[in-house]
């Protein structure tokens, strides 16, 4: 029953056509799941796409905590402390704990997606991210039981698993920092919002503006068309208009030049003064997104 699909990699968003009826959409979803992609349903109102790595930022705090308390502990050893004192052996306990709990609390992050891909008969880079940690952790805990201090490496499995998992965060972070500022350029230049007598938010695409049409212009956003300021002053920035990096202040029943961008750090109200429909910053737009 599907029909066809099309994805966006830069949102990671997915459109899908189907059959009602036809295509089971609840079990896409689930493989999906299987496979590492979470998905929900998209909100056009969303101000801002959703975070993976706020999810990953308490675990990556409780991680490195524990990897400092065992490089702490490990440091008597590198100092010459024998791990055959009562001592040492305290400081050895304590370093393997801290380990172990880094080790589940960082560790488990990268084992969830490695035995859902060993479950799929697939490979990426979490399962060798698995392998060295479960091997280095299990070559210390041997050398603990056995007494074999070179094999010692508590202090290693758990700064690893804090700077894999930072690395991961880091990652999501910068892909995540893209990803907003495309959803934001997509939002900007291609929808706006529109009023009705109630009050009440629309989402349309630029195209749909018309003349007397009440506008909502978020911070940042650009204003499509000449409009009539409502507020009682704002200031837009016009530096795609004329190159000049500070904003300019309107007042209220003043018109806003098409292409301003709103500078307040508030949603402002503007009335339509033209159609959006071939106006020269339709071509302009066409212009850019070509290019």
């Amino acid at each position: 029953g599907s029909l066809r699909s099309s994805a966006d990699t830069a949102r990671s968003t997915l459109t899908l056509w189907w059959n009602p009826g036809e295509f089971d959409a609840i079990s896409f979803v689930k493989d999906l799941h299987r496979y590492g992609y979470p998905a929900s349903l998209v909100d056009d109102l969303d101000e801002v796409a959703p975070q993976e790595s706020r999810s990953l930022l308490t675990r990556l705090g409780v991680t490195a905590g524990l990897a400092m308390n065992t490089m702490a502990f490990t440091l008597p050893s590198y100092l010459g402390m024998e791990t055959s004192d009562d001592l040492g052996r305290r400081c050895t306990m304590v370093a393997c704990a801290s380990a172990s709990l880094a080790l589940a609390v960082g560790g488990s992050y990268f084992f969830q997606r490695a035995l859902g891909a060993l479950r799929l008969r697939s490979l990426h880079m979490d399962v060798p991210i698995s392998l060295g940690l479960i091997a280095a952790y299990l070559g210390s805990l041997g050398g603990l039981l056995f007494g074999i201090e070179g094999v010692l490496y508590f202090d290693f499995v758990a700064m690893f698993a804090f700077l894999m998992l930072g690395g991961r965060w880091l990652h999501l972070r910068l892909l995540e920092r893209n990803r907003r500022q495309l959803w934001a350029r997509e939002r900007y230049l291609s929808a706006t919002f529109r009023l009705d007598s109630k009050g009440r938010r629309e989402r349309i695409s630029l195209s749909k503006v018309k003349r007397k049409d009440r506008l909502e212009i978020s911070p940042g956003a650009m204003i499509p068309v000449d409009a009539e300021l409502f507020a009682e002053e704002g200031r837009f920035h016009l530096d795609w208009i004329n190159g000049e990096p500070e904003p300019i202040p309107f007042r209220k029943g003043q018109t806003i030049p098409a292409g301003a961008k709103n500078g307040n750090a508030f949603r402002v109200e503007v009335l339509a003064q033209n159609d959006f429909s071939g106006s020269f910053l339709e071509q302009l737009i066409l212009i850019e997104a070509q290019t």
